[in-house]
């Protein structure tokens, strides 16, 4: 194994923990620090403004949008931010892709873990 794996290794055995639900729980493992919060905010708050206004005028989508974040929120996959909230925070950039043909998943939301921060890296270099 090499060094980084060692490290993240160790990272795994020290911080995972399991739930009561069952659910495993690990923190990410950094190899550099996580970007600033106003980084990630203002790049998913664009991304964001882009797919409300290609949702908004399509009321079937937009629905189903949100309905898919309201799930992901209820699954304990994100979870909504307080103001004022102290520890770090990572905001996702995210699109939606659709297929209206398909016979059960017709919209589904990617969240976007390679899109580049301001600083030029994203939250998967970090990783």
């Amino acid at each position: 194994m090499t060094k980084e794996d060692l490290v993240c290794e160790a990272h795994f055995i020290k911080t995972h923990y399991r739930e009561k639900s069952g659910r495993y729980v690990v923190r990410l493992p950094f190899k550099e620090p996580p970007p600033t919060v106003n980084d990630s905010y203002q790049v998913a708050v664009s991304r964001f403004k882009r797919v409300e206004r290609a949702l908004k005028g399509q009321t079937t989508l937009w629905s189903m949008y949100k309905d898919f974040m309201y799930e992901y929120e209820h699954s304990n996959h994100m979870k909504l931010v307080q103001p004022g909230e102290q520890q770090p925070l990572i905001y996702l950039p995210h699109h939606h892709v659709c297929w209206l043909d398909s016979p059960s998943t017709k919209l589904r939301v990617v969240f976007d873990g390679s899109s580049k921060m301001n600083d030029g890296c994203s939250l998967n270099d970090r990783l």
